[in-house]
């Protein structure tokens, strides 16, 4: 997976399931419309520099620039719901992202 395919899919993702509930926090369930409402971004406006996800090969040798690098558009919320397999939708969209 490179950044132009993490790009897609959330876009893709956006598209046909805005209104799954996607994340957890707290007593708090959100959908997938919602937590980019909170992020104040809206996804289609995302680019694949914007989303910053690229790494260099300093990124693998300090483990603070790795969970950065991770944070599409900074954002942990987006980490936790595409890049994590231990989440509401258990890993869902990771394994699609994969395959």
């Amino acid at each position: 997976m490179n950044q132009k395919h993490l790009l897609k899919f959330i876009k893709t993702s956006y598209q046909t399931e805005a209104d799954r509930v996607v994340l957890e926090k707290g007593n708090e369930k959100m959908t997938l419309e919602e937590v980019f409402k909170k992020l104040n971004m809206d996804p289609y406006d995302l680019t694949v520099d914007s989303l910053d996800v690229h790494a260099g090969r300093q990124t693998f040798h300090r483990f603070d620039k790795f969970n950065s690098k991770y944070n599409p558009v900074g954002a942990s919320e987006l980490r936790e719901i595409y890049l994590k397999t231990d989440n509401y939708i258990n890993g869902e969209y990771f394994a699609r992202l994969i395959k």
